[in-house]
């Protein structure tokens, strides 16, 4: 399977397999086993049956853009944003009648794009929502309007914004798409010089950002001039809708940074050309030094802001301590988790998550904080301001392995461990010899 866009017929394996398997630098078992694993998932699931055998090819389009799968998709999109700055609870937005902006200024890059929100593996739904439509409805809702000020930065854009009482700025990454990654995580060139000639306004109206892309984006010289940031991706058929509920309160954006933002600098810091992670300064979350981190890091692995404050601490973890045949015979270690939301004035919705860390190993087989990818997290709902919830973590084998290279397998290595709470609280672990 090619995923080159560049090469739609396969060209490539049409020009180097043959060669690679006459000079014995690939076996034909191999080539077999390769295409056997592409393959086997496609015809298991129907793909190649005739049409008329395969049943998902007759579910109608009421069904699957039905308006439950559509109240789906706008929930989900609402809790995949990660809120990285809301100074003063800038957001959501009030009500106009409460005291609210009664003219809401958009500009920016795909705020008028109503099939942003999904790509090439979305499907081909029938409707889709972008942010003006969503941003537009939600503020009618209120009392207020949107004033549309065009998707390109410049002038018309700062005077669209600097004639309202609130404005939503949306911003972009460099382009990106399969076979055409980025060469920087900054902002394109022409955004920075827009901010800019932002920053040189002498009154604007309070503003939000969203930062719209596939990946990381270092939002860093934005932040500044914006009292709320919202990093936003590839949200859905109903993502504009979902941007309305969120900037107006309707949602909470409980999203959860699932890798590390890198200010631009970082691109220089480190040799990509090497696949090293652990080499200082170190790779991604687990393997940045300090030095580094502190250096390069914009928003840290899980990193994400709520519409109201949280606290966690661990309570009991059952068993206490866990012998190494115990784990790999099944057993599961249960840690339960107490979140409470610290706010006083609205219930909201939290990721709640754990990560381990060895203590005290020798250097071969120490390993960083490590977030615990299958049972170490859950999401917690609609939690009352001043209440307590208690969430259930789960540790396996898996967590407490590493792999062998004599046994050419994951193995549980005994020791002491740390399980740290994403909101706070830890608590210490052990894994036992026998």
């Amino acid at each position: 399977m090619s995923l080159e866009d560049a090469d739609p017929d396969g060209a490539l394996y049409a020009t180097y397999l043959l060669p690679m398997l006459a000079a014995g630098n690939l076996t034909l078992g191999e080539l077999r086993s390769a295409a056997s694993r592409a393959l086997l998932p496609r015809f298991r699931v129907g793909l190649y049956d005739p049409p008329e055998r395969n049943p998902w090819n007759s579910v109608p389009a009421s069904v699957l853009e039905s308006a439950a799968h559509h109240a789906l998709a706008r929930r989900a999109a609402a809790g995949s944003f990660v809120l990285v700055k809301n100074e003063g609870g800038f957001l959501p937005f009030k009500p106009a009648a409460a005291g609210g902006p009664r003219v809401i200024a958009l500009v920016g890059p795909t705020s008028n794009c109503s099939a942003c929100g999904v790509n090439r593996y979305s499907g081909h739904p029938g409707r889709t929502v972008g942010i003006l439509e969503g941003l537009t409805e939600a503020a009618a809702e209120v009392g207020a309007r949107v004033a549309f000020g065009g998707e390109a930065l410049g002038a018309g854009a700062i005077a669209a914004l600097a004639g309202a009482d609130a404005g939503v700025v949306v911003l972009t990454g460099r382009s990106e798409g399969e076979s055409r990654d980025r060469f920087s995580v900054a902002l394109p060139d022409d955004a920075l010089a827009w901010l800019e000639e932002l920053a040189a306004v002498p009154a604007l109206p309070p503003l939000v950002l969203l930062v719209v892309s596939g990946g990381a984006v270092d939002s860093g010289p934005a932040l500044p001039l914006f009292p709320a940031v919202l990093h936003l991706y590839t949200g859905g058929m109903e993502y504009g809708a979902a941007v309305g509920d969120v900037l107006f309160g309707a949602a909470e954006p409980s999203g959860a940074l699932a890798h590390t933002v890198y200010r631009a600098s970082w691109a220089n810091a480190s040799d990509f050309l090497s696949m090293a992670v652990r080499a200082p300064p170190g790779r991604g979350h687990r393997y940045l030094t300090p030095d580094a981190a502190a250096a390069h890091v914009l928003f840290p692995f899980g990193a994400g802001l709520s519409y109201t404050t949280w606290a966690a601490e661990v309570g009991a973890v059952v068993p206490p301590a866990i012998s190494r045949s115990a784990l790999e015979s099944g057993a599961n270690v249960s840690v339960g988790v107490r979140l409470t939301n610290t706010g006083a004035a609205r219930a909201g919705t939290r990721v709640c998550f754990a990560t381990l860390s060895r203590v005290g190993a020798p250097t071969e087989e120490q390993w960083p904080s490590q977030w615990i990818p299958r049972f170490g997290f859950a999401k917690a709902h609609g939690v009352a301001p001043g209440a307590a919830v208690d969430v259930p973590l789960t540790l396996v084998a898996r967590d407490f392995s590493r792999w062998d290279a004599a046994a050419g397998a994951f193995t549980v290595r005994p020791g002491a461990f740390s399980i740290t709470l994403r909101d706070g609280g830890s608590v210490g672990f052990s894994v036992t010899e026998a």
